[in-house]
């Protein structure tokens, strides 16, 4: 059974995963951390967790780029429909 509407499931739902299982991984991560030092080297340790703070700083700019863009557009798209109901109305007025 698909999402009716299917457009926030198919992007929406993705983007704000993109930060929110980076998050949840990271926080795990650090909670099994002892218990991984037993049998893992600490310097593979860390190398993984920086990995993962970068995974999710880059997902968290992904998501400013994709709200800046949607931002963007919505803002174009409100100029364009002003100016045609201005053109429209001076129109009337001759």
């Amino acid at each position: 059974m698909l999402p009716d509407p299917l457009h926030p499931a198919v992007v929406h739902l993705p983007m704000a995963l993109a930060v929110v299982i980076p998050a949840l991984a990271l926080e795990t991560g650090k909670d099994e951390e002892d218990r991984v030092e037993r049998v893992v080297s600490g310097d593979l340790i860390e190398a993984h967790e920086e990995a993962a703070e970068r995974f999710l700083l880059l997902g968290g700019i992904g998501l400013l780029a994709y709200r800046h863009a949607a931002a963007s557009a919505y803002l174009n798209d409100t100029a364009a429909i002003n100016s045609a109901s201005v053109i429209r109305h001076s129109d009337d007025d001759d």
